[in-house]
């Protein structure tokens, strides 16, 4: 029966706000394994220092980053304001998906000889 309820356009801002939380909570949870498998990687194997350390601050940086994002939203709810696609919370969607995929990308080099 509550499906047949139309839905108001702020509920509809409000999922919008959780589901970006949601995904910058799943980026924040992919750059803490890096970092863990970097670590572990680096215990095992040789890894060169450069390298290891460039990962942990491109994939420390994306943490960084994703927990601003988290910060930033609680903020603006607090403010009733749910607006994701506001230039500031785009920017630091978009910095924290560069950062991680730069961090990936960097974990798939340390593998090649």
């Amino acid at each position: 029966m509550s499906e047949d309820i139309e839905r108001t356009p702020l509920a509809h801002k409000q999922d919008a706000m959780t589901m970006a939380c949601d995904l910058v909570r799943q980026f924040v949870n992919i750059a803490v394994g890096g970092i863990a498998f970097v670590v572990g990687l680096s215990v095992t194997s040789n890894i060169s220092a450069y390298l290891f350390w460039l990962i942990l601050i491109v994939l420390g940086s994306s943490v960084g980053v994703g927990l601003f994002f988290l910060m930033h939203g609680i903020g603006r709810v607090w403010h009733c304001d749910y607006n994701v696609y506001a230039s500031s919370m785009r920017f630091l969607a978009v910095l924290q998906i560069l950062l991680v995929s730069l961090g990936i990308l960097l974990l798939c080099f340390s593998f090649s000889p």
